[in-house]
Order: structure tokens, then sequence, then C-alpha cells
């Protein structure tokens, strides 16, 4: 079973960049993209597609940020774990993160820490399929 998994990232290169580290990992499956809070919220409401893992930059133009991105995972779909994955974290940002419900935050300097993450998340699906 592959872990299901949902990008808000507003820019292009980094969202491809994402996506690619992401599919190597192997047994990942994007089951879509937005670059807006709305976007995602659009997503989440009309797509019955199964979404494991929310990741979400902070910053979303042309419109909204990843802490509305997180309310409305939060209030959508309860069990989707969300990731704030964004260069804008700072010990303060990561507190409002997770008080709003993020699972887990990321710099995006710390690219390792992120795929470990990922990847033990990959590892949860995998085994609760067998």
């Amino acid at each position: 079973m592959a872990l299901h998994v949902f990008i808000a990232e507003d820019n292009r290169a980094s969202l491809e960049s994402l996506v690619e580290l992401l599919t190597v990992i192997g047994g990942i499956a994007i089951v879509g993209s937005a670059n807006s809070e709305l976007g995602v919220a659009d997503w989440l409401i009309n797509h019955p597609v199964s979404c494991d893992l929310l990741v979400t930059d902070l910053l979303l133009l042309p419109g909204g940020s990843g802490f509305g991105v997180i309310r409305h995972a939060k209030s959508l779909r309860e069990s989707t774990k969300v990731v704030v994955f964004s260069d804008f974290v700072t010990p303060a940002v990561a507190e409002r993160c997770t008080a709003l419900g993020a699972d887990s935050v990321f710099n995006k300097s710390d690219l390792e820490e992120f795929l470990d993450y990922v990847r033990s998340m990959r590892a949860d699906a995998v085994g609760a399929a067998e």
C-alpha cells in the first residue's frame, strides 16, 4: 500500500523537486497538489481520494498560508497527518503550527530529517497494510 501524499507549494520548481524526491523514496503516491490555501481546501472537500500526509509550505501565493492549510486539513480530514516544510520556520512559527494541529514542522534546510519522517510514515503505512 502506498502512502498517499498531497502537497501545498506555490513555487513550481520546489513542487517538482519535492515530487521527485518523494517518488524516489518509493511506496508514495502523490494524489494532488495546490498552490493556494483555497486550492487545498477545495481539493480536500471535492476529492474522495485518501490522503495520508499533507505537506505544506507556509507562504502560499497567490493567496493564503500554511497556517490556514493546517486548519482546513484538521477540520476536514482529521486523520490526515499535516507536515509543514518551509524556509520560514522559526521556533515561534513551529510552536504556532503545532498549536494549530501540525504533526511536524521542518525547515527546508532540514531535508534529510523531513525525508526520514516521510520514510517512517511510509513504513508505517506498509506495515499496517500487511
